[in-house]
This record gives C-alpha cells, structure tokens and sequence, in this order.
C-alpha cells in the first residue's frame, strides 16, 4: 500500500507565516557614508549627523551609535540624527558609527572620530519661546491649559510659567503646557502669564501675555433637585436635566447639615447628561443634598438643597386604660436607629402638648 506524508507542506505554508525568511539571493551589502562631520573635526553644542546609504534594491533602516551607545535608528531619507555633545567631556575623542541594512538584513558601516570642543564654543544664543494660548488680552475662565512653544539651536532645558508672579509649574519635554484654574482669581482681574525658556547652557527668554478673569458669565446653569421618594432607609432623588451646553458631568453630594459643598461627601458623579436619578442608602437622621453641574472648563454651579430626615415616628398599636390616673401605651418601633423615646401628651385636639416621660 502507498502512503502520502503531507506534514512537510503544512511545515512550509506555516513557516512562511510565522517568520520572515532572509533573501538568500541579496548577497550585495548596502554602500553607507558618513557626510557630516567629517573624520577628525571638532564639534560642539548640539549637531546634525548626516549620513549617507543606498542598496541596489532598499534600504530597510540606519542605524547610528556614538561612544557605543545608541542613538537612534532612521528609516528614511535622509538619515538624519541630531546629538547633544554637551554631556561628554572637553577634548573627548569620540567615535560615530553608522549601520545601513537592507531587507536581506545586509549591512555595511561607516565611523568617523570627533573631538568634544564646546568649552572654546560657549553658547551664548538665546532660546525662542512664544506663549501660543491663550492670546493676550484673551478672556479665560475655568480650567485653562497655556501652551508655550520653545527651541533652542542645541537643546531646550526647561520651560517654567509664572501667573501673577507664582511658579505655576516647570515643564522639561515637548510639548510644553500647562494646566490653570483661574477660579482661584478675582472676576475681571487682569492677570500676567510669563514663560520662561532655558537652554542647557542656562541662557533663558521669556514671553508673556496678560489675560483677564472671566468666570461669572460663564458659570453652567443650576438645575432643580428634588426628592421622588423614599423609604425608611433609601431615598431617591431626581433633578432636572441640563440643557446649557458644554456639560461635563453630574456630581451629587451629601452632609450630615445644610453646610454643603464640594468638600461634603461625593456620593455620586456621572458624564451621562440624561441619567437623572440616585438612590441613597441612608445611615443617619438627616441628610442634606445638593447636586453640582461641572462645565468641560471645570466650572461648576450648585443645585438648590434638598433635606431629608430619615426618622419615622412610631405607630401606637394598643393604648389600655388603667384607671384614671393611668393609661398603658404600646407602639411599633419605625426606625432602625434611635436614641430614645419621649411620650408627650394634650387635653384637647389642639395640641398644647406636655411631656409625660421618656423611655
């Protein structure tokens, strides 16, 4: 009998998925050239490396090492690679290597010696910064972020911003920006935003604009909070749907009194504009509620309070009359905390009540 073995074909189609074979018929390795700087030359702040490469069919990726170490990997024209020479050693001999490969993976290398010379080159040029938002003279209210554009002929160190004379922040990477509350400044107060800009050489420049606090006006519209019902330890409260634009979320919070705000306790918080609705598991007497409307400027206005007092009176069930003097009161107790019981009693429907006693 004849048998077929068909694994080595299933072997080869996954094979031929799984990993990317080298083209053994590519055996010319790509030409690459370092074109600046030139062997031996002196070098100083931070630099453009230029190199040159080409491959009879592709060039896959250059790659590019100083002192041994890596700087980078380009995979397209031109192979470009800016360094800082700055964190090496005056008169340092260093050595640039640059690796072409091709999509055989064929590589070729070319390396040239620099000398570190930044001592005789000191930098004295100043860095560029420009605040590009907000505008001068703009109207900000809310949460702001200010965006500072920077650059320098070898590197920017930092960015730092002031607003009305207090550091806001320091900012060490691109992109540069910053975030601002301005609630915490009086409405049409004109406040000074400064952007200060340093090179590694600690040359600095600066830029600033003057802005003016405009909150009230912009403050969301409170919405209507109310009590939809409840039981003996839950209740449910609803309120009116926003319909002012630039929502941002629903937050709603509780206090043991009616001193409420966003420091009480955050008991719900929602971005969904149409979920109207929370039910609270109660743990004391009375509550205070009130619903905060943010804006996406993180402005907020707070909803009228709501109070609710968690205490049931107890229902009487039975009352025996003992004699004149004397009368037995018996009652079902409502709520699940209490501290007591004090009986209280009139001699007409009018009220005019007195205490009898407690128990």
């Amino acid at each position: 009998m004849k048998r077929f073995w068909v694994i080595l074909p299933l072997l080869f189609i996954f094979s031929c998925e799984d990993k990317k074979e080298k083209d053994d018929s590519d055996t010319q390795n790509p030409s690459v050239e370092i074109l600046s700087p030139a062997n031996n030359a002196e070098v100083w702040g931070t630099i453009t490396i230029k190199v040159f490469a080409e491959d009879d069919n592709a060039v896959e990726r250059v790659e590019l090492l100083v002192a041994g170490d890596k700087l980078g990997t380009d995979n397209a024209k031109p192979y470009e690679f800016e360094w800082n020479t700055t964190s090496f050693i005056d008169n340092q001999i260093i050595n640039i290597l640059a690796v072409a490969y091709d999509d055989a993976e064929n590589f070729n290398t070319s390396s040239v010696n620099v000398k570190i010379g930044n001592a005789a080159h000191p930098d004295t040029l100043l860095p560029t910064v420009a605040i590009l938002s907000p505008a001068n003279n703009a109207d900000v209210w809310g949460t702001i972020t200010i965006k500072v554009f920077a650059e320098d002929d070898n590197s920017v160190e930092r960015v730092e911003l002031f607003v009305a004379g207090d550091t806001l922040g320091t900012d060490n990477a691109k992109p540069y920006e910053f975030k601002w509350n301005t609630t915490f400044s009086d409405d049409n107060n004109l406040i000074n935003i400064l952007a200060v800009a340093y090179d590694d050489a600690e040359n600095f420049n600066t830029s600033s604009v003057n802005v003016n606090i405009e909150n009230a006006s912009h403050l969301p519209k409170p919405v209507t909070l109310d009590l939809k019902n409840s039981t003996e330890n839950t209740a449910t409260f609803e309120w009116s749907k926003y319909a002012d634009g630039n929502f941002k979320e629903y937050r709603l919070y509780r206090s043991s009194d009616e001193k409420i705000d966003t420091t009480s306790t955050l008991i719900f918080k929602t971005e969904d504009i149409n979920s109207i609705t929370y039910t609270d598991t109660l743990d004391l007497f009375s509550h205070s509620y009130c619903l905060y409307i943010f804006s996406k400027s993180m402005l907020f206005s707070p909803s009228n309070i709501k109070s609710y007092d968690n205490f049931y009176a107890p229902n009487i069930s039975e009352a025996i009359v003992l004699n004149d003097q004397q009368i037995t009161l018996k009652w079902v107790d409502n709520t699940y905390v209490e501290d007591g019981f004090e009986i209280y009693y009139s001699t007409n429907e009018n009220g005019d009540y007195l205490k009898s006693g407690q128990v």
